[in-house]
């Protein structure tokens, strides 16, 4: 009895060390990349949203994936996701229209992206680029990520003003009328 929980002790631990190697070998190809200063300058955090290093046509890209907030003429606002769930800044990224995007196996074009997809994109190495993984039959073209916009985050809307303190005086008058009544009501059975 002893011998055989022993063996399912051990086999638990070397599935769970052989499913550890590939994510410590990927999270190790982002630490070990060597990004640009202009890289590093326009997308500070790009070590800890790294998924992957790839090479395409002997490029090096950082993969992200970001969860898409907006879609503003042939810019997109992506918030990229963090190993542990997290998010990070919101960025934007540029992209060409007439291209279509890979979401979820199927190439869509730029119009029919839905806030809240997760896409993946690809962060050159070298110098301040991205691009979309493409969702058709042509190569990584990657454009010039469009400076930085300042962090503040779009105001929540506000509620309109419809409500009235009225409501709460009158109720407010009904309950000091009531116990005024009630103690009159009690002074006049003492007496």
């Amino acid at each position: 009895m002893k011998s055989r929980t022993l063996v399912q002790l051990l086999a638990v631990g070397t599935l769970a060390i052989a499913a550890a190697v590939p994510a410590y070998a990927q999270a190790s190809k982002c630490q070990t990349v060597e990004f640009s200063a202009a890289v590093l300058e326009r997308f500070p955090r790009i070590r800890e949203v790294c998924q992957d290093v790839i090479t395409r046509d002997g490029q090096e890209y950082a993969v992200v994936k970001a969860d898409l907030l907006r879609v503003r003429g042939t810019t997109a606002r992506l918030r990229p996701i963090l190993p542990d769930g997290s998010r990070a800044d919101a960025m934007n990224i540029s992209f060409d229209p007439a291209r279509r995007v890979m979401v979820d196996g199927r190439g869509v074009r730029p119009s029919e992206l839905a806030v809240g997809q997760t896409l993946s994109f690809y962060v050159k190495v070298t110098e301040p680029v991205a691009a979309f993984e493409p969702g058709d039959d042509v190569p990584l073209a990657p454009m010039a990520m469009p400076a930085a916009e300042p962090a503040a985050e779009e105001p929540a809307p506000q509620m309109p003003a419809t409500a009235s303190p009225l409501p709460l005086i009158g109720l407010t008058g009904l309950v000091l009328l009531a116990l005024g009544g009630g103690l009159g009501y009690a002074r006049r059975r003492r007496s």
